[in-house]
């Protein structure tokens, strides 16, 4: 030593740093003038022989592999028999936290990064857990295992994250007693090819929510906010297999765990993935999803409840009509069809885009959004005018008005809503939401019939439908041709004033005979924006 500096043969050292459970690391050049990280195990107290030949073990096995995949460190010469009675290794060079320099040299690992980003976007993420999927599976083929994959443990080479600190690699068959790191350590321990990817699940986990692995599976209070919270939600089948308590329910894999972040990644959902006997459904976005404890639908439901309830009423209102967020918005604010009702009550479900507890329509108001809902109009399985339907939400189309407030957001049309029986008579529940002059055709109804034909239905102002907000003092009672089934009130309207209203309009379909294949919905795009809250055939 010199100044507490090694001297270590065939390498100049030049600055300490780092330390780890088994000795020091160092900024050192070889013979060639090369910067290399050089770690020495020395004797000392705490470290018994047999852990000193374990840590010296690893590194041999690791040394006949580690050239042949490029997200492994790099082992450069392994120097043995030091006077002191320990060894040396020579790795690559993590990049620097700082720009250059030896004095202020600090190796740039990805614990660095969580602990001064907070978390990495959810694509950054990706890319290195499948870099360290394809380290693993390489160690994992040759019969190897880390023991040891933490965030500590990866470091960043030319920007490339490759898995560090090799010293623990064994057997995976190796009867050593456990090691690892509390937080990324496996219920069963540290053995196996399991254990690996259930660390790598958690590495995940801390790099796309930015909490700590002993957090799994919390999310932060202000996740809604991520520019990026839909697929850090999108997340939640592969993290559930990877870190699943039951090693039989993990990825067999790297490989596999790979393949499902590469196909979440693309955008390329798949309904379910058969790993080994057990079937999960996985990547699928916002998916319900199978499980329990810390299965897949379980961690999404709750994650996907935080997301709503966290959400002011407005953004409840106008991701609704995302097509990104519309299959969660569903999920969470219409309530379910219930079991046993007639197929002639159409299923609107997939096409709401209104919820009858917020508000009914696209808004930049705060008040509105929470308050200028459905109220007291009927709803669930009811009878309006003699007329059995569904109502659970609205189908709500654009206007002028509208499109106005708030552009390109709200359909002007809905097509493909499944009909596939034959009928008499078609009816129609819903409003508009404003109005125009009577007779204007504010939308249409278009039937689409097996044999590729098709009929349409004009709606007009004040004749067939009227606005869903009536002054009492203009109360008409019926309309030309539709009924004023319901009538309401809701925290947003004066009820002295105003009334809620619905009507029903009836339709005598020309075809009997044929079967009605499906319905499409077209907003003539005028001032008026209309609504269709049930439709029913017989």
């Amino acid at each position: 030593m010199n100044g507490g500096i090694p001297q270590i043969p065939g390498y100049t050292v030049l600055v300490p740093i780092g330390r780890g459970a088994y000795g020091e690391v160092y900024l050192a050049e070889d013979s060639a003038g090369r910067r290399v990280a050089l770690k020495v195990v020395a004797p000392r107290a705490e470290l018994t022989d047999r852990m000193l030949q374990r840590e010296l073990g690893g590194l041999k096995r690791f040394l006949t592999i580690a050239e042949s995949n490029p997200h492994l460190v790099r082992i450069h010469g392994l120097i043995e028999d030091l006077p002191c009675g320990g060894f040396a290794y020579a790795m690559e060079l993590a990049d620097s936290i700082h720009a250059h320099g030896i004095a202020d040299y600090a190796p740039l690992t990805l614990q660095h990064r969580l602990r001064t980003s907070g978390r990495l976007p959810i694509g950054e993420s990706i890319r290195i857990t499948t870099a360290l999927c394809d380290a693993l599976d390489h160690l994992h083929r040759q019969g190897l295992v880390h023991r040891d994959v933490k965030p500590g443990n990866v470091i960043f080479v030319h920007g490339q994250p490759k898995l560090a600190d090799l010293g623990l690699v064994s057997g995976d068959n190796d009867s050593t007693s456990s090691v690892g790191t509390l937080g990324y350590h496996a219920p069963e321990g540290s053995r196996g090819p399991r254990a690996d990817l259930f660390a790598l699940g958690k590495v995940l986990y801390e790099m796309a929510s930015g909490c700590d692995r002993q957090d799994f599976p919390e999310l932060p209070p202000d996740f809604p906010s991520f520019p990026d919270a839909k697929q850090l939600l999108s997340l939640n089948p592969v993290l559930a297999m990877a870190c699943a308590a039951n090693p039989a329910r993990r990825y067999p894999s790297a490989a596999r765990f790979k393949r499902d972040l590469l196909l979440l990644h693309g955008g390329r959902p798949a309904t379910a993935v058969r790993l080994g006997g057990w079937v999960g459904v996985a990547l699928l976005c916002l998916g319900l999803g199978w499980g329990s404890g810390l299965g897949t639908g379980w961690w999404q439901r709750r994650q996907e409840h935080r997301f709503w309830e966290q959400l002011p009423p407005i953004e409840r209102v106008n991701r609704a009509y995302q097509a990104d967020w519309a299959e969660s918005w569903r999920r969470h604010f219409i309530p379910r069809r219930p079991e046993g009702l007639d197929l002639k009550q159409l299923d609107l479900t997939r096409f709401y885009n209104g919820s009858l507890g917020q508000s009914l329509f696209l808004t930049l108001n705060p008040g509105e959004a929470a308050e200028n809902n459905w109220g007291t109009l009927p709803s669930g399985s009811v009878v309006l005018g003699g007329v059995p339907f569904d109502i659970r939400g609205i189908i709500q189309l654009s206007g002028q008005n509208l499109e106005s407030r708030i552009p390109k957001r709200v359909p002007t049309a809905v097509t493909n809503i499944p009909v596939g029986m034959k009928c008499q008579r078609i009816h129609f529940v819903g409003a508009t939401q404003w109005g125009d002059p009577p007779g204007t055709v504010v939308c249409r109804y278009r039937l689409h019939y097996v044999d590729g034909t098709s009929e349409v239905l004009p709606v007009e102002f004040e004749w067939d439908v009227q606005s869903w907000w009536l002054r009492r003092e203009d109360n008409p009672g019926d309309l030309r041709r539709a009924k004023r089934v319901g009538q309401g009130s809701n925290a947003r309207l004066d009820s002295n004033r105003w009334t809620l209203a619905l009507y029903l309009q009836t339709w005598n379909n020309p075809k009997p005979d044929l079967e009605v294949r499906a319905i499409d919905l077209e907003s003539s795009m005028l001032n008026s924006s209309p609504f269709v809250a049930g439709i029913t055939v017989e």
